[in-house]
């Protein structure tokens, strides 16, 4: 079965503080663990960068009501591939805090998969993916 992904980056409209963050994760987890979707978040400073990943029709539905979604603005949608395997599979959503600087690396990475990934037996990547996952293994012992 093939598992569509799209990664993006916004920016919040409202005020995500850890409280805030933590009672929207809760809610995030708990739909995408009914709907098979998993994926990371990555936050700073007002900004959110984010992976997620399931079925199509399942991610179709998600990015749609994310990209209405009036609690946060600008979202740009990074990558969208359909890929052979989970890249985040022991996440419903995974979230860390991340310095701002790293986001935006990510939002100026490029995202075409041109990247020979021989260590995971991954056909290609893109180097802004490689990026994401880089910091989310760096990061990821200090979730949320």
């Amino acid at each position: 079965m093939s598992i569509k992904q799209i990664i993006y980056v916004s920016e919040e409209t409202v005020v995500f503080d850890r409280l805030r963050l933590v009672a929207m994760l809760q809610k995030v987890r708990e739909t995408n663990s009914r709907t098979g979707v998993t994926g990371v978040l990555l936050h700073s400073h007002g900004r959110f960068a984010q992976c997620i990943e399931g079925e199509q029709d399942a991610i179709d539905s998600l990015y749609l009501r994310i990209s209405g979604d009036p609690r946060h603005t600008n979202v740009v949608k990074l990558q969208e591939v359909i890929v052979s395997s989970r890249c985040f599979s022991q996440w419903t959503m995974g979230c860390v805090s991340v310095l701002e600087s790293e986001i935006l690396r990510l939002s100026t990475s490029q995202w075409q998969r041109v990247v020979a990934d021989h260590v995971s037996g991954r056909p290609w990547v893109s180097p802004g993916f490689v990026l994401m996952e880089s910091l989310w293994t760096a990061y990821h012992d200090a979730q949320l």
